[in-house]
């Protein structure tokens, strides 16, 4: 009996481990920045883009659509946004993204 509760535990265990993401990160730890961003902001009307590096034309890209996507948003919710001014982080890497504090 003791022998299967064993077995039980490691499978669990490993089988939680193996779904990790880097994503979990307990309360008040930061997580370990590789690169340095020289970050850039483009200002709208309505919103702000950031980007950094290379970035520009994924952010120019973002900007084009954000007016559309804002209004669909907008509907779909049944709640204006347009009050507020939204932010728009643009990340070249999901890996770049992983080494911000966003989301902790």
């Amino acid at each position: 009996m003791m022998l299967l509760v064993a077995m039980l535990v490691v499978i669990n265990t490993t089988g939680i481990a193996q779904f990790y993401h880097g994503m979990h990160q307990p309360f008040g730890k930061n997580r370990m920045q590789y690169e340095e961003f020289n970050w850039q902001k483009m200002e709208f009307d309505d919103f702000t883009v950031f980007f950094y590096g290379k970035g520009k034309n994924l952010a120019i890209y973002t900007a084009r659509n954000a007016g559309q996507t804002i209004s669909e948003v907008e509907r779909f919710f049944d709640y204006p946004v347009r009050g507020e001014r939204l932010q728009f982080v643009v990340y070249q890497k999901l890996e770049h993204y992983r080494q911000s504090n966003v989301g902790i």
